[in-house]
């Protein structure tokens, strides 16, 4: 008798690496804290927020690939810090690394998907698109066959996800990521030092825009940065490889635009260490406060 094959649980947007690497020392959890209540909440990387077969086998292989990268590039980092080791490194390839891990993080969340697959919306074009081919007498058998194929991929949840999953990660990293826009950036290593208690926090969409800039976090104490050529050449940094936090205040600065960065989140949770998640809640209460 065949053995039924096992499906695997993807988690849907946060990577189980990078959970992984929010565990304080000597915990099997992470810290999360709850928007919705104000708490903060202990819970084990496995277990959360998975779903059985949630992507694409395709989409899950370049998952898994950038997400072994960014296991591997935080390790080195911390190790090059710890050691007071120089560091040299391209700066268009680490642009380019940031701009994919953009692209990914972005579609890997639901409200996203559910946005751009939205049968309300799209439906309605299908239809439009069929009655105006009819129109200028153009309609012919594959184009209703077309039209009704595309009208089946919303008769479930499953299928949406497998349609939209199912484009190849280039074509998708072209929408979802502007080259254009990006041209004026420049890459840099964030490392925050130990004698610093202030560390990252994770977002739904695993990093924040804070101004102009965007920081892509890769573990409590390590980010890439996207900053704007002229910020960039403010700041004087020149060939540093790893810029090292000044401060706290630097990092507590970046609370507010994490915060924000759950708005749009149907699951709006910040993970970090609770010196930073009670700071954090510190903050939204002072806000809500501030509008009574």
């Amino acid at each position: 008798m065949k053995r039924k094959k096992r499906e695997r649980f993807d988690h849907i947007a946060i990577p189980n690496s990078t959970l992984r690497r929010f565990r304080e020392q000597g915990k099997h959890t992470f810290s999360y804290l709850n928007m919705k209540d104000m708490r903060i909440y202990d819970r084990g990387p496995s277990t959360y927020q998975k779903i059985e077969g949630y992507y694409r086998n395709d989409f899950d292989k370049v998952c898994q690939r950038l997400e072994t990268f960014m296991g591997k590039f935080n390790k080195s980092v911390a190790d090059i810090h710890n050691s007071n080791m120089d560091c040299a490194y391209d700066k268009d390839q680490l642009k380019s690394l940031a701009i994919d891990l953009l692209a990914l993080q972005t579609m890997r969340r639901p409200e996203l998907y559910k946005s751009v697959m939205n049968p309300a919306v799209v439906i309605p074009k299908i239809n439009y698109f069929e009655s105006e081919y009819a129109r200028i007498g153009r309609l012919s058998y594959s184009t209703v066959e077309i039209a009704n194929e595309l009208r089946g991929v919303f008769a479930t949840d499953n299928r949406m996800r497998n349609f939209f999953y199912g484009m190849p990660f280039a074509d998708m990293r072209e929408v979802f990521s502007d080259k254009l826009h990006f041209e004026k950036f420049t890459a840099i290593i964030n490392y925050i030092p130990t004698e610093i208690i202030a560390t990252f926090l994770l977002t739904p969409f695993h990093y924040i825009k804070h101004g102009d800039c965007y920081i892509f976090t890769l573990s409590p104490r390590c980010a890439i940065a996207l900053i704007p050529n002229n910020i960039y050449q403010e700041m004087g940094i020149g060939d540093v490889g790893i810029t090292t936090v000044a401060d706290e205040q630097n990092v507590l600065c970046l609370i507010p635009p994490a915060i924000e960065a759950t708005d749009y989140c149907e699951n709006k949770h910040l993970i970090g260490e609770r010196y930073t998640l009670e700071k954090a809640i510190l903050i939204m209460q002072k806000d809500t406060a501030g509008k009574k």
